[in-house]
């Protein structure tokens, strides 16, 4: 017998449904994950429409489906307006999105991602540089998910990994000078990890998010770490993120 429930979500992606429906791919704090169809949102005077926008966090009631949930009932919270008007930021709540709606399981909770998702869009629609707050969420993420970070030990000898490292993709972490080879140097695919880097890294594991921006570092030391964080989410999630071709499009544009 299906039932009924109540939950508080962000909306991440949408696709086309029969017509004017559409089914929903959300963040709840309660039940994490959900894929929901909201019938006729692409009507005028729809009630369920505006918590169909993407990045809108709404309080949502459910009926439970044999394979999709049904959105009955939708009131919005908050619509983080501010982001329309920076496609910057839009793009990077766009890859927290998509990641979030790619690596996670439906109807596993994650109520401390939940919150950050939720605080990082705040931030990002009132103008903070959106490059620290999303890269401490997404690693933050990647820790939850199991396929965090360890920056401390060489990934193939097991040593300790001197000051001076380079993370290689493919081993997953960090390797020690003696273990790193021509190859892995002319690799695409490594980062050089400094002391800088690795007290950053460690902050932002633990920083709230809107403090972030008293962190002393350069802009490209934030952007090695997001390096870090996408190279990890393509080989360890094998996820390739449409949200970057979009980033790289209106950075460069």
């Amino acid at each position: 017998m299906s039932g009924t429930y109540r939950a508080t979500g962000v909306t991440l992606m949408a696709r086309k449904y029969r017509g004017t429906g559409r089914v929903l791919v959300l963040f709840t704090r309660e039940r994490g994950k959900v894929e929901a169809v909201a019938q006729g949102v692409g009507k005028p005077g729809s009630t369920l429409a505006p918590a169909a926008d993407l990045f809108t966090l709404s309080e949502l009631f459910f009926a439970e489906g044999r394979n999709l949930d049904r959105l009955t009932q939708a009131r919005v919270v908050e619509g983080f307006e501010g982001l329309r008007k920076l496609p910057v930021s839009l793009g990077y709540a766009g890859f927290l999105a998509e990641l979030l709606a790619k690596a996670t399981e439906p109807g596993e909770p994650m109520p401390e991602t939940f919150d950050e998702l939720v605080e990082s869009l705040q931030l990002l629609a009132g103008g903070c540089d959106p490059v620290p707050v999303v890269t401490a969420a997404t690693w933050r993420l990647l820790s939850r998910l199991g396929v965090g970070f360890d920056l401390g030990t060489c990934a193939r000898c097991a040593q300790p990994a001197p000051r001076q490292a380079v993370y290689i993709a493919g081993d997953g972490g960090v390797v020690c000078a003696r273990c790193f080879t021509q190859a892995d140097g002319a690799a695409e695919t490594s980062v050089p990890v400094t002391p800088q880097l690795r007290s950053v890294a460690k902050t932002l594991q633990t920083m709230p998010l809107r403090r972030l921006g008293r962190v002393r570092a350069v802009p490209t030391l934030w952007a090695e770490l997001l390096r870090l964080a996408r190279l990890q989410v393509r080989f360890y999630l094998g996820l390739d993120l449409k949200a970057d071709e979009y980033l790289k499009q209106v950075q460069t544009g």
